[in-house]
């Protein structure tokens, strides 16, 4: 079966993509699941699959084994995966709608993978392109967000994965020697993510003094930059972030002479694995404001090690981190200032947490999720149905509990007419824009 994988590196330059079971090479945390997808069915179904890497940028090496095909922009993707006879090509969300009219006029099986959530504009076209034969949701939580949706009869959920490369037996290594009193009772907390707006770093810049005052050793290492999805984003004065929104939240971890706090480190991007990194953190945290969540590999990357997470309780991060089990979770300021001085300060809930988290992370191992990926792709071969998925719970996130009573209307009752959450949303954005219109025109 050939696999056709887009990888969009536009913005990554000179990246060696040939040891992904080793760690994020330093790029973004979708295109890195794409890429250890393809890398994993070659490495355990090699005999079942010709995998070739679709991507924009000439610069970066790929894993030895694929096949990688230079492309101009993703209407010649298209036009390519038709000529080498692409059985299942897999793109990432956010195309257009002119993206889609050109996909309508092929032959080419799609699956786009929702990385993050869809806009209106585009689960419209997927709706009405009937190319797109799979939507490749990456958590139970984001496939529970189109549960009235007609889409969810195309579509499937298979979560990312990490490699346990260094411990793979999964009881020996750097998770293990984690668990000492040590790097338990150690005060350091740790942030993976992008320094961007919708990765809610900001968030817990704003609180960290009120942590520091609580508790005077605490230590912030921040592991990710401003440049991970775009290697060529300009930076501020600080070369952490772009320069408005640094200066956003540097106010919060500078002193009055404008250097950075003796509390705070920034580590930048990290290649490969976190091993070094992970080895002295107590707590970590990951989006805090959960926006565009739909899975966070971040908190399995510090499940993997051991170490408990806080971070918001909404969106995708439902799905990774279990509040009261392998984190704490929060929804507001105190909640949050609260859940990182509780677990800093007691270590047996840390320790227990901690110890929970790592066990958790074993369900998200590269090798079992990659036979998740090769018995999905043998059923969209043979021309099986996608089986319906049980609820998730969180019935109160996403606003989940209308979306049962509505589906229940327009599937079991047959009232197709009625709209789906994502209508009503739409709807009310559209008449909420039009006030302010009107409201501007009337104060002009």
């Amino acid at each position: 079966m050939k696999i056709g994988i887009e990888i969009c590196d536009n913005y990554n330059d000179n990246k060696d993509f040939t040891h992904l079971e080793k760690g994020n090479p330093g790029i973004g945390g979708i295109y890195y699941q794409m890429l250890l997808m393809g890398d994993s069915l070659l490495k355990f179904f090699g005999d079942k699959y010709e995998i070739v890497f679709f991507h924009y940028n000439s610069s970066n090496i790929y894993p030895v084994g694929a096949r990688d095909i230079l492309c101009d922009d993703n209407v010649d993707l298209l036009e390519k995966a038709e000529k080498e006879k692409i059985d299942a090509l897999i793109v990432n969300c956010n195309k257009s709608n002119e993206w889609y009219s050109c996909l309508r006029t092929k032959d080419t099986n799609v699956l786009v993978r929702a990385g993050c959530y869809f806009n209106y504009d585009e689960l419209k076209c997927i709706r009405n392109t009937p190319q797109v034969v799979r939507v490749i949701t990456i958590s139970s939580e984001e496939y529970d967000y189109y549960y009235d949706e007609d889409i969810l009869e195309k579509t499937i959920c298979i979560e990312n994965s990490i490699c346990f490369s260094e411990c793979e037996e999964y009881d020996i290594g750097i998770s293990v020697q984690r668990r000492n009193q040590k790097a338990i009772s150690s005060h350091n907390v740790a942030y993976i993510g992008s320094i961007v707006p919708q990765k809610g770093f900001a968030r817990l810049a704003k609180i960290w003094t009120k942590v520091v005052k609580k508790i005077p050793d605490a230590h912030l290492y921040v592991i990710g930059s401003g440049q991970l999805y775009d290697s060529n984003a300009k930076l501020g004065k600080y070369g952490i972030a772009e320069e408005k929104f640094e200066a956003s939240f540097m106010k919060y971890l500078c002193d009055s002479d404008g250097n950075i706090l003796s509390s705070v480190t920034f580590c930048g991007l990290i290649m490969g694995g976190y091993s070094e990194a992970m080895s002295n953190i107590s707590v970590g945290v990951v989006n805090p404001i959960a926006l565009t969540e739909t899975f966070c590999t971040s908190a399995i990357d510090f499940a993997s090690y051991g170490i408990p997470v806080v971070t918001c309780g909404k969106h995708g991060l439902l799905s990774t981190v279990i509040n009261r089990v392998t984190g704490i979770t929060f929804l507001t300021n105190i909640g949050f200032r609260k859940a990182l001085i509780r677990l800093m300060l007691d270590n047996e809930l840390n320790k227990k947490l901690g110890d929970n988290a790592y066990f958790f992370a074993r369900n998200f191992d590269w090798k079992k999720k990659t036979k998740d990926w090769d018995e999905k792709l043998q059923e969209l071969r043979f021309g099986y149905k996608c089986e319906q998925r049980k609820l998730n719970g969180n019935y109160f996130n996403d606003f989940k509990w209308f979306k049962v009573i509505n589906r229940f209307f327009r599937k079991n009752l047959g009232l197709t007419f009625l709209p789906t959450a994502a209508d009503y949303e739409a709807l009310f954005f559209s008449v909420g824009h039009f006030v302010m219109d009107i409201f501007r025109k009337l104060s002009d």
